[in-house]
Parts: C-alpha cells; sequence; structure tokens
C-alpha cells in the first residue's frame, strides 16, 4: 500500500513540474511581448529609437525599482504617461 501512495506522489510531482516548465516560456514570451509593444509606442509617441525608448523604459523601472515587465504594460495600457518614463523619480513628471 506504500508504495502504491508513494509512486502516486511521484506522478503527481511529475505532472505538475511538467505544467510548470510549460507556463514559464509562456509566461517570458508573453512578457517580452508587451515590452517590444511599449517600445513601439513610446518610440512612435516621442519620435525616438526603440533602442532610446527601451533605454527610458528600463531607467524608469530602475530608478522606482519596479519590474520591467509591469513597466512596459503601464505604458503599453496608458496607464503611465510617456512625460513619466522621461523624468527621474524625484523630479515632477
Amino acid at each position: 500500500m506504500g508504495e502504491i501512495a508513494a509512486i502516486g506522489l511521484i506522478q503527481e510531482r511529475a505532472t505538475r513540474e511538467r505544467t510548470l516548465l510549460t507556463e514559464q516560456p509562456q509566461a517570458a514570451l508573453t512578457s517580452r511581448v508587451v515590452i517590444e509593444q511599449a517600445k513601439g509606442m513610446l518610440a512612435e509617441h516621442l519620435r525616438m529609437s526603440v533602442d532610446e525608448a527601451f533605454q527610458l523604459i528600463r531607467t524608469h523601472a530602475r530608478d522606482r525599482n519596479l519590474k520591467l515587465s509591469q513597466v512596459a504594460s503601464d505604458g503599453a495600457n496608458l496607464k503611465v504617461p510617456s512625460a513619466a518614463l522621461i523624468t527621474s523619480p524625484g523630479q515632477k513628471s
């Protein structure tokens, strides 16, 4: 009986690990898509290169200790005005 229970637990753990390994790349891909969208939107709006737009997003995230994907998502969803991305934390946007 103990062996059967152990096999069941091992199979359940393996299933959980496979699910996790499938979900992680999907989350990374989704995050990357949002970052690319935000870069494009910001570059167009501020008339700059996408590399410069990425630098603004990255700097904003680092200066405020935020996740890059969250700043990009907020920017793509227009929750963060572009002016906020070009000011440092101590400045008013």
